[in-house]
């Protein structure tokens, strides 16, 4: 995205569109063609590993566990970024949180007390006034429930980043996951179905 002054913007964007156009010095590559849309993500097929192949996972937990792998893709949202009202959008927004919390909630009741402690404490991000207040300001501004959202996560987030202490880095990668929580309800996303027998995650 582009913006100039108005006085120079006639002369300076064909510029730099041309400029941009050319590779700005370098040499332009396609883009790969997407066998898909974004939209048709959920329907996406996951091929598994060869076998004998080794795949580097996180450790989450102690000991040795065996079962099939549940692999979770992390998707792309397309969204707009303007809203059609305040009050619609504001609307939408709350539907979403109150949805995911009670996603969280179900988490917490049938995970053992250490996990649920972790669910508990994104429920509290949730509701975290700050944020609610930041992304109601973006609202009035026009913005699209999914877009205000996000961008006030993002900025919570790397706060948290930034003050380089490793803990409230963990609560900047809880931040985000709360924050893709809700903007997949906001964009009609369904969560990835997980596996009725136990799993390698």
């Amino acid at each position: 995205e582009l913006v100039a002054e108005p006085g120079i913007a006639a002369d300076a964007l064909p510029v730099l569109l041309a400029a941009i156009e050319q590779g700005l010095g370098e040499e332009v590559e396609p883009l790969p063609q997407s066998a898909a849309p974004v939209a048709s993500a959920a329907a996406e097929v996951l091929q598994a590993p060869e076998a004998g192949s080794r795949i580097h996972g996180v450790g989450a937990a102690p000991g040795i566990a065996s079962g099939p792998a549940h692999v979770c893709v992390e998707r792309e949202f397309d969204y707009p970024l303007r809203g059609e009202s305040c009050a619609q959008e504001r609307q939408k927004l709350r539907e979403a949180v109150a949805t995911v919390n009670g996603e969280l909630q179900a988490l917490v009741q049938r995970s053992d007390k250490a996990i649920g402690e972790i669910f508990v404490t994104h429920q509290e991000m949730l509701a975290d006034p700050a944020l609610t207040d930041d992304v109601e300001q973006r609202l009035g501004q026009g913005e699209s429930a999914a877009a205000a959202w996000m961008a006030v996560i993002e900025a919570a987030a790397r706060q948290q980043e930034s003050l380089h202490d490793a803990l409230l880095a963990e609560r900047a990668a809880d931040l985000r996951d709360i924050g893709r929580r809700v903007l997949a309800q906001l964009c009609g996303v369904q969560a990835q179905a997980e596996p009725e027998q136990p799993y390698v995650l």
